[in-house]
């Protein structure tokens, strides 16, 4: 039910002529193409960030947020671990349509920032 939500808002926003940015897991790769659909419905670009990083920083994110407590999310490294576990892989066409991230290496970002330009124009 979230995941639809999330898909009938982007397809207004979409409809309305602002990006959207659809922030979520997408472990399952029908959640990945209800995504995709509702950009080919619109016809606007559709583009993966497939985001990694190492358990450890993984890890020291979370601990970094829960000393904050300004965080709403629940997540804890079992959490993660079991999503990391249940996540299907993408697929050929997904991996055509994706830029693979490594969220821990920020001297990459702006060559990610090219990448995400040259796939969807206009940014």
């Amino acid at each position: 039910a979230t995941y639809q939500r999330l898909h009938a808002l982007a397809a207004t926003i979409l409809r309305a002529g602002f990006p959207v940015v659809l922030d979520a897991t997408y472990l399952k790769a029908e959640q990945r193409q209800a995504a995709a659909a509702v950009a080919n419905e619109t016809g606007v670009p559709f583009l993966i960030l497939d985001c990694h990083a190492p358990e450890a920083v993984i890890a020291s994110w979370l601990e970094q947020r829960q000393a904050e407590n300004s965080d709403p999310s629940d997540a804890t490294l079992e959490v993660v671990k079991a999503q990391q576990a249940s996540r299907e892989p993408l697929d050929a066409q997904e991996l055509a349509n994706s830029t693979r991230i490594d969220t821990q290496e920020a001297s990459g970002m702006d060559q990610v920032i090219d990448q995400i330009r040259q796939r969807l124009p206009g940014l």
